[in-house]
């Protein structure tokens, strides 16, 4: 994840840094403007195998769950939340 977030930066901060003292060469835009190609899907694979691999210790510490009864009447289960997470992530980053 680190990985693709650095690759894509490199050449937007040197299109940036580049245009401010003179025009950016033509290979440049191209890398700036196409890079995010190969990138981005890298970038949402390795965020949905993050939150896969750690699954089991959300599963087994349950962080931020609520439970009820409580004042509010309203039950939060991070296991189930990040689950559902995982099931509609690939989905939407396609769109």
């Amino acid at each position: 994840m680190v990985l693709a977030w650095s690759l894509t930066e490199i050449p937007r901060y040197a299109y940036f840094a580049i245009g401010q003292v003179q025009k950016p060469p033509k290979w440049m835009t191209w890398l700036r403007y196409s890079s995010f190609m190969p990138l981005y899907p890298l970038g949402a694979a390795s965020e949905a195998a993050c939150l896969y691999t750690v699954l089991p210790l959300i599963k087994e510490a349950r962080p931020y769950s609520i439970y009820m009864p409580n004042t509010l009447n309203f039950a939060l289960d991070s296991y189930f939340t990040s689950i559902c997470s995982l099931l509609i992530y690939i989905p939407v980053t396609i769109i």
